[in-house]
């Protein structure tokens, strides 16, 4: 009986004092790691999937008498054969779903013989350049979180995110070509 004592101490303690620093705790990997493969699979029309995932920092903030948490991260994906990268503004016409896309970046399915204009039915240039098979796009950016009754959610909404790729590049080697490893 008395280990059962020590061992609920720290938690009643937690609990009657959770001003004190014990609170809610941070936002988990996996919930980071949901919003980080819906990002890929909303800007690859469901293609691909996340093959890399690190946290890289945290910042518990108050805004607006509410508990946030910016929770940054780097990501990779592989990107299959047939893909190619938008190098104008990223709001432009996606073939693969005939949809126009307002993300950015734009990884779209390559126009056949993949060209380096793209003409879109309302007469718009893209200019685009296809990524070899394998290439690994990457992402490094922040996921604003805010706790509520029912813990951390978020809306997906990132406060800033930046996309490259690499082509033979594994996750590692492209955080470090684009110097990404050093980010905290």
């Amino acid at each position: 009986m008395i280990h059962i004592r020590i061992a609920l101490a720290p938690l009643l303690i937690c609990t009657a004092f959770s001003a004190a620093g014990c609170g809610p705790g941070v936002p988990s990997d996996k919930q980071a790691r949901q919003v980080v493969d819906g990002s890929f699979k909303s800007i690859t029309n469901d293609v691909v999937k996340v093959v890399d995932f690190r946290k890289t920092n945290g910042e518990m903030k108050i805004k607006d008498g509410q508990k946030t948490y910016e929770y940054h991260f780097l990501a990779a994906a592989e990107l299959p054969a047939g893909f190619a990268w938008v190098l104008d503004d990223c709001k432009g016409y996606n073939p693969s779903s005939g949809y126009w896309v307002d993300v950015t970046p734009c990884y779209i399915k390559s126009p056949p013989g993949n060209p380096r204009g793209f003409h879109t039915p309302s007469g718009l240039i893209l200019d685009i350049s296809a990524l070899p098979e394998g290439t690994t796009a990457v992402e490094s950016g922040t996921i604003a979180f805010r706790y509520t009754e029912n813990g951390w959610v978020t809306p997906g909404v990132r406060g800033s995110s930046t996309f490259n790729h690499c082509a033979n590049l594994k996750p590692n080697e492209c955080y470090e070509k684009l110097g990404w490893d050093k980010l905290n």
